[in-house]
């Protein structure tokens, strides 16, 4: 729900708000599912989106290889949520 919540914010305009949203979901994912569940994955992906429309491009970054690095353990390089992550 808060990856949710952080994306009507983003939606909004409010990238701030969201950003704090989905800092939680992922917080809250990570700590429910793993580091390697795709739905944590995902999170991960939402915040190097919101960090890069935040002009945080290297924080981003970061976030992003995060994800593909998770991606890449849970199912593979050739498989789509690792092409996904990889953007």
């Amino acid at each position: 729900m808060l990856g949710t919540i952080a994306t009507v914010y983003q939606d909004l305009g409010d990238r701030a708000t969201g950003l704090e949203h989905a800092r939680e979901a992922h917080a809250l994912r990570r700590a429910a599912l793993g580091p390697d569940h795709r739905e944590t994955i995902a999170s991960l992906l939402q915040l190097s989106a919101l960090h890069t429309l935040l002009g945080a491009a290297d924080s981003g970054a970061v976030y992003g290889r995060r994800a593909l690095e998770g991606a890449e353990r849970q199912v593979g390089s050739r498989a789509l949520l690792t092409a996904r992550a990889a953007g």
